[in-house]
Order: structure tokens, then sequence, then C-alpha cells
């Protein structure tokens, strides 16, 4: 499945037979029609839960999102809470603000979406209502917070630090149940 309503691309087990040169390079040239982070899906042979993984070759810093143009960014951990989300509180003037899902609870993704769009100061963090959401909302908002004094933050060149340094709003928002999907589906 291939949701073309948005910039970036999710491929789900599907897609996994396909040829070799869908598989994104490590190259750092934007190419707009080219994916640069795949998902697989498979089952484990163990116990058939389903299992969410990147596919090699992916790009970390890359995921689902969408650029609206104002200040405010929204940042997930998953492209199906994000979207869940927007029906949630789909309302008139949505598609004005930006929307991120990281694919995991690491910042990677946030840092390069905010070096590419330098007018966004507002960081609404959406991550689940569990310990590892609660603890990457810590996280992140430490590495804003440095990043907006110009301090020093791990793997991140003197250059791109400099770019980053701007003052963030950062505020957090919760879903009622783990995530937002759950909300959407359990009301």
């Amino acid at each position: 499945m291939i949701l073309k309503s948005f910039p970036s691309l999710y491929i789900t087990e599907a897609y996994m037979k396909a040829p070799a040169h869908i598989t994104p390079s490590l190259s750092d040239t934007i190419q707009p029609a080219r994916p640069r982070r795949l998902i697989r899906k498979e089952r484990l042979t163990l116990t058939e839960k389903p299992y969410r993984g990147d596919v090699d070759g992916s790009e970390k810093d890359f995921f689902f999102n969408y650029h609206g143009g104002s200040e405010r960014l929204y940042v997930f951990e998953a492209p199906i809470d994000m979207l869940s989300f927007i029906t949630l509180n789909k309302r008139e003037g949505w598609q004005k603000h930006s929307y991120l899902a990281l694919g995991c609870t690491a910042p990677l993704a946030l840092l390069r979406f905010l070096s590419e769009y330098l007018g966004i100061h507002q960081i609404v963090l959406c991550m689940d209502n569990d310990a590892a959401g609660i603890k990457a909302d810590a996280i992140i908002q430490e590495t804003l917070h440095r990043l907006s004094q110009g301090m020093y933050v791990e793997d991140l060149s003197e250059e791109t630090r400099e770019q980053l340094q701007r003052p963030y709003e950062v505020s957090i928002l919760k879903s009622i149940k783990k995530d937002w999907n759950d909300d959407l589906k359990y009301g």
C-alpha cells in the first residue's frame, strides 16, 4: 500500500519481492520520487506475531511526514498514530500544520525534518502513552533544549547544530489510551 497523499512512502509486505532498485541508496541527494525509508512486515516463525522493521539500507533520518507550512509540527512514533490523530482532530485548517512519524522513539527523523524546514518552532510531541513514549518525550525535549542553547548534541556536526539553533516551544500531547490509533479504534 502506498499512501499517495503524503510525500513519504510506507511500504508493506506486498513490496518485499519488488526489484532491488526500490531499496533506498545512502546518497544525501534528495530525489522526490525515490523512497528513502522502507518498512517491511513479516511473521515471526515462533510466535506468528507480525513484526515490522526497516528494510536494509533504509535511512533512519527520513520517515513518513506531511509539511503544511505553519511553524507547528506534531511528532508521532508511527505513521498509523499520525493518521489516527489527524482523523480524530480533522477540522478545517489541519493541513496548515506539519506532521511527522519517526518510525521509532529516536529523534533522527525529527532533526532531519527541522533542518529542512527552518520555520518550525512549535513542536508538539504526541508519542505513545507508555514507558517508551514518555522516555522519548524527555529525550527529545532535552535534545531540542540543548539545540536551542547551541550546546553539544551527540552525533551532530557543528554545522548541523548551528543550523538547528533556534528557540523551540515544546509541548506534550498524550492519547487517552496507549496510542492515537487505540483512541481512534476504541474511542
